[in-house]
Order: C-alpha cells, then structure tokens, then sequence
C-alpha cells in the first residue's frame, strides 16, 4: 500500500477519480492546491484516461500538509483525544502537567501516591496516542 497523488478532471458529466477495487479499494486522504491524495495498493487497476495517477514520495513536509488537510487524519486525533477524555478530565491533565512540571523544576515534591497517579496516566496517555498513531499507519501516515 503507498500514497499517490492525481488531479481530478471533471466533464460536463463526469468526475474523474482514481479507482480501486473491490478486494483492494483506495481511501481519498484530501486535496492540497488541486492535488487529491490517497492511499491504495501498489498495483492499482486501470485507472481513467483522462486523469494521472502517480506514486507519491512521502517527505515530512507533505506528510504534515497531508494530516492536516486530512478529514480522516483529523478524526483519528479528535477520537484519540475522546478516549482520553473517557478517563481523563482536562482539569485532570492540567493538574497532572502542573505537578510533573514541579516535580521536574524542583518546586514541587509530589507524594507517592501522585507520582503512582502520574505514571497510570502518563501509561494511559500513551496507550491511547498509540492506538491514534497505528490508525493514521493504517492509510499510509
């Protein structure tokens, strides 16, 4: 599975678009200044004259573009930020980054059951930002 990129050519009827197939379909990422991304599989079936399907060479730079002009990018964080919210409130996390911060300048002695309260959290935390990583590995980000 790779990323390509093509410019979509429309008719008086028609919208060109890439295409996939039934046993290997294609997921439209977005479009950037007239260019529609999307993650398909490397050999993609005969795609419609008029337009031009490319593999893409996947730099940070277009990477970052791709995420953040990406819907479902943008979903996978807002879920991801949702399954922390679950457990954890935001006065939680303010709480939580003040003391760490305390604890890290020297301000602040945290007691063991806040350091216990931190770790759980900060495993939780990242627990969660992994399952968002893995979904956004699953569309080629």
């Amino acid at each position: 599975m790779q990323i390509y990129s093509y410019q979509k050519i429309s008719d008086d009827y028609t919208t060109y678009t890439a295409q996939g197939s039934e046993e290997s379909p294609v997921q439209e990422l977005c479009t950037i200044d007239g260019t529609t991304y999307f993650y398909g599989p490397d050999e993609l079936p005969p795609q419609p004259e008029k337009i031009t399907v490319v593999p893409v060479v996947l730099t940070e730079e277009l990477r970052t573009a791709i995420k953040a002009a990406s819907p479902m990018c943008q979903l996978s964080y807002r879920r991801t930020k949702a399954r922390i919210r679950e457990r954890y409130s935001q006065e939680d996390e303010t709480f939580l980054a003040r003391i760490g911060v305390g604890q890290a300048l020297g301000v602040y002695q945290m007691s063991p059951g806040e350091m216990q309260e931190l770790a759980d959290y900060q495993a939780f935390v990242e627990e969660q930002r992994a399952w968002g990583r893995e979904q956004r590995e699953l569309i080629g980000l």
